[in-house]
């Protein structure tokens, strides 16, 4: 049984509204039965939805919503925050109302006493014309029945008061008494003569009008005092506790309407709460929905493409079978090249490069190729490109290298009608003719070039400018051949663009041809085996271990001329008349 790698490589959000989450979870796919997987991991309940994003079949991405309600936290919290704002707003109501409502008693009961003195004068007034010529006798008197015939709210009442303090009416006073309100006072409190309020000295200056606090809580009545004559002032009392009750009476209607107000505030804030946190759950729900629809929609979508990419894969799959087939085999190679090394890494899984190998007659036929594009495309021109190597060399017998790339040029221009299409597809490609009988090398190549070792230097054998295929049919060759003695070459590396124009090293930039000259140079004492090591290590750091993705298809393919040497002037490959293709 498989054994599937549950745990997600990654996990991330991508998309977070409100309280609701989308998570996208990364899986590791097994290369062997994918869809094993899918169908393993697809099982989902009503609170999460599988997304299968297979853009590669290495990878599958799985979302997960998860719904959060924050109604009751969001209410609770403005509940109690209501409350706590009520408690403490009534508090700081009820002190001031407090305040505000004794003071507001306390000036009323002082107007009042005004009032009532003023009313008080203009009566002694009206009745006698000059007060000031009365004898005290008759003032007396009439201040004495006032007194003793006003009845004042809050148990108040007048009396007459004389400019030195000595008060000489009041209710119940006997006729013909006196006392000294200053030295009253001072017994009654327990004050010094210094820390007193003067009684005399106040009506003189004409400040003595509201109530006097005493220490430890002993209060006067609210007092007014009013001049009546030069030598007599009328003041008015009311009992200060009588003041105080009627002034708790008020507050107690006062506090009962904050209570009131309180309570309705509080209601009315829980209602707006209750109102806003519906509103936002409403829209929530609505986006949620709107979001699970969505991703259904993705997912239905998903498994179309996943069923495509599963037909696509199938086809690709079946190419690669056929270009696997058509192409150079490795024990084709074994047979004909007694010491090399390939280095083939498509950048997909069907490659535009590939390496042709065959015999004619005496001659050993190699060549590389790299076809425009990689992929499928790449994999097409690639097939249209060894078909016609097969009917140059195989059928038409030909072994000339510039020939060859002519014919091929001609071939591959009609296959793609670019004579009056002019599309750029084409082919860069090397080849190398061995004849062993003759002891020489021959190298031809299209935008492609050749690498030789001899006498331990690598040297680059310049290619012809121009492409096959991607331009207009000339007459007449146009491809350069290169010929070298057999045993004065070491060794041929033929390669594409692929490992040259690969971006990597710490600052991204490309290979670079100069480098790959550098790098061959210092493998080139190496056994076959080491050198494709070496080259092999050489991209991996460049690349920092695929970190860095691979832009292009490589081919590499190194072959010594060393074991060809002490069969020169003989009949080295020993083949049919028919050239046989590796």
């Amino acid at each position: 049984m498989d054994v599937y790698p549950w745990d997600a490589l990654t996990r991330r959000i991508v998309e977070e509204n409100g309280g609701c989450r989308v998570y996208v979870e990364e899986y590791l796919v097994p290369t062997q039965h994918p869809s094993a997987f899918i169908e393993r991991i697809g099982g989902t309940d009503s609170h999460s939805t599988k997304i299968v994003i297979s853009c590669k079949k290495t990878t599958l991405f799985r979302s997960r919503m998860v719904r959060s309600t924050p109604r009751k936290k969001l209410q609770r919290l403005l509940t109690g925050g209501t409350f706590l704002v009520a408690l403490v707003g009534f508090v700081l109501f009820s002190y001031v109302a407090q305040r505000f409502v004794y003071q507001n008693t306390l000036s009323q009961a002082i107007q009042d006493n005004r009032k009532m003195g003023e009313a008080m004068v203009q009566l002694f007034e009206a009745r006698f014309e000059n007060m000031d010529l009365l004898p005290d006798s008759v003032l007396l008197q009439n201040f004495q029945t006032t007194c003793d015939n006003i009845d004042l709210p809050n148990s108040g009442f007048v009396c007459f008061v004389q400019a030195n303090g000595d008060m000489v009416a009041s209710p119940g006073l006997p006729p013909n008494t006196r006392f000294n309100l200053n030295e009253a006072q001072a017994q009654f409190i327990n004050l010094d003569r210094d820390s007193r309020k003067n009684y005399s000295q106040a009506i003189q200056q004409g400040d003595f009008e509201g109530y006097y606090e005493y220490p430890e809580d002993a209060y006067s009545d609210i007092v007014v005092a009013i001049p009546i004559t030069s030598e007599y002032h009328l003041m008015v009392h009311q009992n200060n506790a009588g003041l105080q009750a009627t002034a708790g009476q008020n507050l107690s209607t006062f506090l009962l309407l904050g209570l009131i107000g309180a309570v309705l505030c509080g209601g009315l804030v829980f209602w707006l709460s209750r109102l806003i946190v519906t509103s936002y759950e409403n829209e929530l729900e609505l986006k949620n929905d709107n979001m699970h629809a969505a991703l259904q929609e993705i997912e239905a979508k998903n498994e179309f493409i996943s069923a495509q990419q599963t037909e696509i894969t199938d086809s690709i799959r079946y190419a690669q079978r056929i270009q696997e087939s058509v192409m150079a085999q490795t024990h084709e190679l074994d047979q004909l090249l007694p010491s090399y090394f390939l280095i083939d890494r498509p950048k997909d899984v069907v490659s535009g490069d590939f390496c042709w190998v065959g015999t004619l007659e005496s001659k050993l036929i190699v060549a590389v190729g790299d076809c425009t594009g990689h992929g499928v495309p790449g994999a097409f021109m690639s097939l249209i490109a060894n078909s016609w190597l097969e009917r140059i060399i195989n059928t038409e017998k030909i072994s000339d290298p510039s020939v060859i790339l002519e014919k091929l040029h001609r071939g591959i221009c009609a296959t793609l009608k670019q004579d009056s299409t002019q599309r750029p597809d084409g082919v860069d490609i090397a080849i190398t003719v061995l004849d062993p009988e003759a002891n020489s090398l021959t190298f031809s190549g299209a935008m492609s070039p050749v690498y030789l070792l001899i006498e331990g230097e690598i040297q680059e054998i310049a290619t012809t400018k121009k492409p096959i295929g991607g331009s207009t049919i000339q007459d007449g060759a146009t491809y350069k051949n290169h010929i070298y003695p057999l045993n004065e070459v070491e060794t041929v590396y033929l390669s594409s663009d692929g490992y040259q124009d690969q971006f990597g090293g710490d600052q991204g930039r490309k290979y670079l041809k100069k480098n790959f000259r550098t790098l061959l140079q210092e493998i080139s004492e190496l056994s076959a085996k080491e050198q494709k090591q070496r080259l092999q290590d050489s991209y991996e750091a460049w690349t920092q271990n695929g970190a860095v993705a691979q832009v292009d298809d490589i081919l590499i393919l190194s072959f010594s001329l060393k074991p060809f040497w002490n069969r020169s002037g003989q009949q080295q490959i020993s083949q049919p008349s028919e050239a046989t293709r590796s």
